[in-house]
């Protein structure tokens, strides 16, 4: 799947992470995230509680971004660092886009993602 912000690809090789198992396995003991790479986790709805992440078992930083139902950008954090307990969104969020450290610097706050798929 691609994202993109208006005309700029953000990543053009993103992973959907939808059932509970993909969500909490996220980006643990895989690879380093590559340029055009991303995992989107997908909630069923808006909230806070189900939009925390962690680093434990990711051995590289990446940058999240919180997107509302509307995937308008809710909140980010870049250059998370790996084993980081808890991260959680300003705002209730439905998606979180995990990137390679730094990809995200170019996405601000207020900003609306396209998606070439239908989630």
């Amino acid at each position: 799947m691609h994202i993109r912000k208006k005309e700029e690809t953000i990543a053009e090789d993103a992973k959907i992470a939808k059932s509970l198992l993909s969500r909490i396995k996220g980006l643990m003991f895989c690879r380093k995230l590559k340029k055009g790479e991303a995992l989107l986790l997908v909630n069923k709805s808006e909230n806070i509680n189900e939009s925390r992440i962690h680093t434990f078992f990711v051995f590289f930083k990446i940058d999240a971004v919180w997107l509302d139902s509307s995937r308008m950008v809710v909140d980010k954090k870049e250059s998370i660092m790996p084993f980081t307990p808890l991260i959680k969104p300003g705002k209730p969020a439905r998606y979180i886009l995990e990137l390679p450290a730094k990809a995200s610097r170019l996405i601000k706050i207020g900003d609306v993602l396209e998606f070439t798929k239908d989630i």
